[in-house]
């Protein structure tokens, strides 16, 4: 296995729980509350942050064209029968 750059450690509690450094946990914006994702590759553990709020969905689903609130309560009528 190759490590790149500082290695920091801690220990496993018996309840499975590991407290991640500080350092890293600034350096990834982790703070309490945060949410992280576990996988394994290689035989390596890898600890990644998971973006949960809405801002960071904002911008991946791109649309062809544009509404007005008209136009949108428009469509909503003529789906709904209304």
């Amino acid at each position: 296995m190759q490590y790149h750059g500082a290695m920091d450690t801690s220990t496993v509690t018996r309840k499975g729980q590991v407290t991640i450094p500080a350092r890293l946990r600034r350096r990834l914006q982790i703070e309490e509350g945060s949410v992280v994702a576990f996988s394994e590759e290689d035989g390596e553990l890898i600890l990644r942050p998971v973006e949960t709020s809405v801002e960071a969905a904002f911008g991946l689903v791109q649309a062809k064209r544009t509404a007005s609130l008209e136009d949108m309560e428009k469509a909503i009528r003529r789906k709904g029968g209304g």
